[in-house]
């Protein structure tokens, strides 16, 4: 293909010539878009040869994580609203693109989860609602997963992402998530509860801490 060598060790090595090149005309348009919405792009690059390199890179991580022509609009859209000058990272641009997708199958976008993890933690004395079961499950996960890890800020947005794609990746092969258990839900929800469902819920709930407390006796 006239211009550019493909790399014989990446994604685009797997596309046929005419996708690769569809791929790599692709890529010289989002770029140019994203340097006029962006006007202090040219201080990511010293030379031309690293504005290149990371057009590359750039077309390998689209490529990669599949994402499509609508999407890519959509971050594109996304860009136009971002207040800062800089081009966003690739990582940054691609939760751009698939923030409508997250929406669609009822997930945030990985720039609303530190928001809903703080209330999420003091749910107990402020009930929250959820835009879906998934979404209960994804912070209950990376609830348990911080004070497991003492994740700092950086090591938090990257579970974020990689909890959203496995997330999503799931409920695109049609997994449906169980509702959240009802030792969870608000105490208005509980209330209309059979004396039977209290009963069972309570009994979880009890269970999970005599769990607990076994684990500690044991270390």
């Amino acid at each position: 293909m006239p211009g550019r060598v493909i790399p014989q060790n990446t994604v685009l090595a797997t596309l046929s010539a005419e996708r690769a090149e569809r791929a790599e005309s692709m890529i010289d348009e989002v770029f140019e878009e994203l340097k006029a919405t962006f006007p202090a792009w040219k201080h990511a690059f010293e030379t031309l040869a690293e504005f290149e390199r990371a057009k590359q890179i750039w077309l390998e991580k689209l490529v990669e994580e599949r994402i499509t022509p609508t999407q890519l609009r959509g971050g594109l859209n996304k860009a136009k609203n971002a207040t800062e000058p800089f081009l966003p990272s690739v990582g940054k641009f691609i939760s751009w693109c698939k923030g409508s997708d997250y929406h669609t199958h009822g997930l945030p976008e990985p720039a609303e989860v530190p928001g809903l993890l703080a209330r999420f933690r003091i749910r107990e004395f402020k009930p929250m609602t959820y835009r879906s079961n998934a979404e209960y499950w994804l912070l209950s996960g990376l609830e348990q997963g911080q004070k497991r890890g003492f994740w700092k800020p950086e090591r938090l947005e990257k579970e974020i992402v990689s909890a959203l794609d496995a997330m999503l990746d799931k409920l695109k092969s049609g997994v449906i998530y169980a509702p959240p258990e009802t030792a969870e839900l608000p105490k208005s929800v509980r209330a209309r509860l059979t004396p039977e469902q209290r009963k069972a819920a309570f009994n979880r709930h009890l269970g999970r801490f005599l769990r607990g407390k076994n684990a500690t006796a044991r270390v």
